[in-house]
């Protein structure tokens, strides 16, 4: 594994870490945004795992997902959004309202963004 620590953009707060999987000739490389209380071990446990689910059915994927979301919504500690993204959420209401970004639907977005790609 390897690690980056980032400088604060969008995506990434101040001091987080980036952790890269090393290469895999079997899979596209990913990476996983963890804050700095996180330990390699339990990033590495945890990409383990995700691989596992990777490897899953469609149809066993879908209960593991409700599964994860029954539990996040049962769960009576409210979530804190970090300050990065409640910024960055502030800077795009702020571009929206003086006209410097447009907001567009879900389909529009897609179809924009396959555009870019050809």
């Amino acid at each position: 594994m390897r690690e980056i620590f980032t400088s604060g953009s969008v995506g990434g707060a101040s001091g987080n870490r980036r952790i890269y999987p090393e290469p895999d000739a079997k899979r596209p490389a990913s990476f996983c945004v963890m804050p700095n209380n996180f330990s390699v071990r339990k990033v590495t446990l945890a990409m383990n795992l995700l691989q596992n689910i990777q490897e899953l059915p469609k149809i066993e994927k879908m209960v593991i997902m409700e599964f994860l979301w029954k539990d996040l919504f049962e769960e009576n500690d409210e979530l804190e959004s970090p300050e990065w993204h409640k910024n960055a959420l502030a800077e795009t209401e702020e571009r929206v309202e003086y006209g410097r970004e447009e907001m567009i639907g879900w389909a529009e977005a897609k179809r924009r963004l396959r555009e870019s790609f050809e």
